[in-house]
């Protein structure tokens, strides 16, 4: 796979929404073996990966509940 220019990435983002830069851009970075391209595009893809992975972790807290 290869990344284009990091403005390329932020204008189709910007032209076509969260939902559809996921589905073009994040889906396919993580399922390739190797990708190249531009380190500003790598840094920016992975602002998105870190976003995705820190949503959907476990939270932290303990549950205080009644029977725990």
């Amino acid at each position: 796979m290869f990344l284009p220019e990091v403005e390329d990435l932020k204008q189709f983002l910007a032209e076509h929404g969260k939902e559809r830069f996921h589905d073009r851009w994040i889906l396919p970075y993580k399922k390739r073996d190797a990708v190249m391209g531009p380190d500003a595009s790598f840094e920016f893809i992975k602002q998105f990966i870190d976003r995705e992975y820190n949503n959907n972790r476990p939270s932290n807290q303990l549950n205080t509940g009644t029977g725990q």
